[in-house]
């Protein structure tokens, strides 16, 4: 799928207009916060305090060490991460959202981006996000939430179902503001904070299942990485 154009100060400032009030917290304790390795089962994220973001992955499928360029905007409660390796290119740009900072954890959600897929309106609608031959379709209605994610059989053409979900979603309010809990018909449950602008979505999932990163002394360096992986 091919990146959008996106341009930084929009998002920045659609998000100010989401959130509510702004809590006393300046940009310098917000930067000290993250800064420092953050680790979720084998993979690291590493900020310093120059603007430079680490992305590493030993163990497992796929494995990586990269760097970006990085900068934290912080509104209300959550904060926006920008990463990539050129900030001036908005086409270059990916997402990271970061919600619930403490000394030990904090959540970093990376942000999936999904296009329009029909002629709705804001939130409403269907959303769609495509990687490789696997494409996932999310169907949003007033309160209801469906999720399909479906695979091409690069040998015979067909489309098979891998995975479909049905649920209902309710509003956060107040500090929760932006967010949206969704529980789905097998009794599982997860928070998201989706960002519309235009015709493009990225979609956070906040659940700590899934993004709750624990702050680690150390994160494995790049010679590391390369004695690992044999890299």
């Amino acid at each position: 799928m091919k990146k959008s154009r996106i341009n930084i100060f929009f998002i920045i400032t659609l998000i100010s207009a989401i959130y509510i009030p702004r809590l006393a917290v300046t940009d310098n304790e917000i930067q000290k916060n993250i800064t420092g390795a953050w680790e979720y089962f084998d993979f690291y994220y590493l900020f310093d305090s120059n603007g430079v973001m680490n992305a590493i992955k030993i163990e497992g499928t796929p494995k990586g060490y990269k760097s970006f360029r990085y900068s934290l905007e912080w509104k209300d409660s959550y904060g926006l991460i920008s990463y990539g390796k050129n900030l001036s290119d908005s086409s270059d740009i990916d997402f990271i959202m970061v919600d619930e900072v403490t000394d030990s954890t904090a959540v970093f959600a990376y942000g999936t981006p999904f296009i329009r897929a029909d002629t709705g309106t804001g939130l409403i609608g269907s959303w769609k996000h495509v990687k490789g031959f696997e494409s996932v379709i999310m169907t949003i209605g007033i309160h209801t939430f469906d999720y399909l994610v479906t695979s091409i059989n690069f040998t015979t053409g067909a489309t098979i179902t891998k995975e479909e979900r049905n649920g209902t979603y309710t509003l956060g309010k107040g500090k929760d503001s932006g967010r949206f809990n969704i529980s789905f018909d097998d009794g599982t449950s997860t928070v998201v904070f989706p960002l519309i602008f235009g015709e493009v979505m990225y979609f956070f999932d906040l659940s700590k299942r899934k993004s709750l990163f624990i702050k680690t002394e150390h994160a494995p360096t790049f010679r590391e990485y390369q004695k690992a992986t044999g890299k």
